[in-house]
């Protein structure tokens, strides 16, 4: 998996900070396993692409009781966190975190809040290659990233986040970010991109400011 745009050593950190810059972090993982639960058959193997500090995989594990999950993390650092997650919820035996792809294919996946930290210079077109590759034929995908936005959806993004608790630092970072720091791309790309690699919109299911999700199925 290519490299993002922003490294995620401290996993600490992130786990404090991530709810006062995203709007809707919460709901968005609620919904998203709702969406799960409602859709997946009761056995199957799950690839969750970008796990972090591995709150989706212990949340996916209680869902999905069945399942066995798949894990992918770039960042060795919130490899250690998930992975210390997993073994202290006794999962260990049914969840795999791992830098790589893993070579069997899965029948659903995640990718929640990664891609929109992949360059659109072939990397992020490669990545949807590596997701259409990895999910087998009329399994599910769902996906969150941010979009590109007009300059009055920004600051409102700007103001909630200063209400929410942001400090100074973090509201600059975030003006950074949303004004050309991570490579956003728009609907239509997006979609493009998805297509290309073997993958129909099934619809949206969340929306806050630029935080999009989606539902794909793998043709």
């Amino acid at each position: 998996m290519t490299e993002p745009a922003k490294r995620f050593d401290d996993a600490e950190m992130y786990e404090r900070q991530i709810r006062h810059v995203l709007p809707g972090y919460d709901l968005l993982h609620s919904l998203t396993f709702a969406h799960l639960e409602a859709i997946l058959p009761s056995a199957g193997r799950l690839l969750v692409v970008g796990c972090g500090t591995g709150h989706e995989l212990v949340r996916a594990a209680a869902v999905l009781p069945e399942w066995s999950i798949e894990a992918v993390e770039k960042s060795a650092a919130m490899r250690f966190a998930s992975r210390g997650r997993v073994n202290r919820s006794g999962l260990r035996r049914r969840v795999r975190v791992a830098p790589t792809f893993p070579a069997e294919r899965s029948d659903a996946g995640l990718c929640l809040l990664v891609l929109h930290l992949i360059p659109d210079d072939g990397s992020r077109e490669a990545l949807w290659a590596e997701l259409g590759n990895a999910i087998a034929p009329g399994g599910t995908l769902l996906t969150a990233e941010i979009e590109s936005m007009d300059e009055s959806t920004r600051s409102a993004w700007r103001g909630w986040s200063s209400e929410a608790g942001a400090s100074a630092v973090k509201l600059e970072q975030l003006e950074h970010r949303l004004d050309g720091g991570f490579p956003l791309v728009d609907a239509a790309r997006r979609n493009a991109l998805a297509k290309e690699a073997g993958f129909a919109l099934a619809g949206d299911y969340f929306r806050a400011f630029g935080v999009v999700a989606s539902a794909w199925t793998k043709g």
